[in-house]
């Protein structure tokens, strides 16, 4: 009878190892992928909500200087190229004062609509009143 020789001992990854890794690997790459789209999506939107928001606040602006003198219901469009990008309506409503002393006052409630994707608006409301010191 011959000898048992020691089995030799082989250093390395088995067939059903690599395969496991592999998906281990991959489910992991699909997370990371799918984060970064939602965050590229949400940069985006805040890009596009930012320039609606200054564009709502010049307007306000300047409806704050006219406001109680003329106030005049209206609305206005920001277009980029021949697209509409944004849109803004506004209307006053007089406002006696509370204690019926006092300056009165207008309120202005702006609507902004902004393009998200194309046929697909979001829109925001923004009130706040006018005081009128005449």
């Amino acid at each position: 009878m011959k000898p048992r020789s020691p089995r030799t001992h082989r250093m390395g990854f088995t067939l059903v190892e690599v395969i496991v890794a592999l998906v281990i690997f991959t489910v992991g790459l699909m997370g990371l992928m799918g984060t970064s789209m939602l965050a590229t999506r949400m940069i985006v939107h805040s890009q596009q909500t930012a320039i609606g928001v200054a564009f709502a606040k010049r307007t306000l602006d300047s409806l704050r200087v006219a406001g109680c003198a003329t106030p005049l219901n209206g609305s206005a469009t920001l277009k980029r190229g021949t697209t509409t990008v944004d849109s803004l309506s506004w209307t006053f409503t007089a406002r006696a004062p509370a204690t019926g002393i006092g300056p009165a006052s207008q309120s202005v409630r702006l609507i902004l609509k902004s393009l998200v994707a194309p046929n697909h608006w979001r829109a925001g409301l923004y009130e706040t009143e006018l005081s009128c010191l005449v």
